[in-house]
């Protein structure tokens, strides 16, 4: 889907085969990161897939956390109309 005028939803960030630097907080455990997609519709639900797990749904303003840890991962999102954008990305 990437590329085409006619796509309604995108992922912004993080990036396609794009490596995340994940922060940590005082105590050296792992924070979470912001996740950021686009959609041609204002009011398109988008439903959001980690690692093929759900994690979570956004209308409007398309930003959600994820909980990832070091490694590779892919995460995809799903609009109303069937129509898919799937990223993969490394966590460091």
């Amino acid at each position: 889907l990437r590329g085409h005028p006619d796509v309604d939803e995108v992922i912004i960030y993080p990036r396609n085969k794009s490596e995340v630097i994940i922060p940590t907080n005082f105590d050296g455990n792992y924070e979470m990161v912001l996740a950021e997609a686009a959609h041609n519709d204002p009011i398109a639900q988008l439903f959001w897939h980690l690692d093929n797990q759900y994690i979570g749904t956004t209308n409007g303003v398309h930003e959600l956390t994820l909980n990832i840890t070091p490694g590779p991962h892919t995460l995809s999102i799903l609009d109303e109309n069937g129509n898919i954008d799937k990223i993969k990305f490394v966590g460091h």
